[in-house]
């Protein structure tokens, strides 16, 4: 017999409760309760809360405030490459409209009790770390090699080597993935 996850889903209006109705009306896995989201004070006693985001904002406040051991976000398609962004050991987002595998894989990816951030992710160096706070400030390359009296180029590697840990290929998309990971609360 499987054991069934109590999961919270949220929901602005009735197309979106519709939405998530029939998206997770065939994950077994879950026991679901629905609630609109400007009645839902308590999101605490429940394994999952499941959302629809418009956009990476509102998203991202989701991930901030919502006080669950577990979150899976749903994002337009158009934010499709982004979604994986938002994705760590507590929260998962998928694009609306993924398929039933996808969903269900992530559930069980998130709910897991060894739920695991890929490991390159793992850890940044204290010097990584410096220059994503000085990037996260505004700073160009020349600056933070300026500020840390170092050459541009070893900026450059330092910069490459977090793309390579989070999974990201441009400066815009790194700074959305620390604003959006454990690395946000450097900015």
């Amino acid at each position: 017999m499987v054991m069934r996850r109590k999961a919270l889903v949220l929901y602005r209006n009735t197309l979106e409760r519709e939405q998530l109705s029939s998206l997770l009306s065939n994950v077994a896995s879950l026991h679901l309760t629905f609630c609109k989201e400007e009645e839902s004070r308590m999101t605490t006693g429940f394994d999952l809360v499941v959302c629809i985001a418009r956009d990476l904002m509102k998203a991202y406040q989701y991930k901030m405030h919502l006080h669950c051991p577990h979150i899976l976000v749903l994002l337009p398609k158009n934010l499709r490459q982004m979604c994986h962004l938002l994705n760590d050991d507590t929260m998962r987002a998928l694009p609306l409209g993924c398929s039933q595998h996808s969903l269900i894989s992530s559930i069980a990816s998130l709910l897991s009790e060894e739920s695991q951030v890929c490991e390159r992710r793992g850890n940044i160096t204290k010097r990584e770390r410096q220059i994503l706070c000085l990037l996260l400030s505004g700073q160009d390359t020349q600056s933070i090699a300026s500020a840390l009296g170092i050459k541009v180029s070893t900026v450059t590697v330092h910069k490459k080597h977090l793309f390579y840990k989070s999974g990201v290929h441009s400066t815009s998309q790194l700074l959305l993935w620390a604003l959006f990971t454990q690395y946000g609360d450097l900015a």
